[in-house]
């Protein structure tokens, strides 16, 4: 049984699926999501660096991005102060998802 291949089957899909998840989603929320992406996994201060962003501007967003389950906790590292930082993911088969749901309401 062949199964359909999904978006992130072959990376020449990428900007097909940036344009599909783009026009859903807010300008920083988008730019949070695709930096996760880039990275692989990593901490809000991961994204806050490599966005050149303040902590506080990541951290609202992506936490509207786990909300909508686009991203995913997968582990927590010691911070500075002891404290465990949450590490994050692209919740690739809810992108999958949320894109098919997409296609179908338009």
């Amino acid at each position: 049984m062949d199964l359909q291949p999904t978006l992130f089957d072959a990376t020449d899909n990428r900007d097909q699926v940036y344009r599909s998840i783009q026009q859903h989603l807010s300008d920083s929320r988008f730019q949070v999501l695709v930096a996760l992406w880039e990275l692989g996994s990593g901490s809000d201060n991961d994204i806050a660096a490599k966005l050149g962003w303040e902590i506080n501007r990541v951290t609202g967003r992506r936490g509207e991005l786990a909300e909508m389950l686009l991203v995913e906790q997968i582990g927590t590292e010691p911070g500075p102060y002891r404290y465990p930082r949450s590490i994050w993911k692209v919740n690739e088969l809810q992108i999958n998802y949320f894109i098919t749901q997409q296609m179908k309401e338009h």
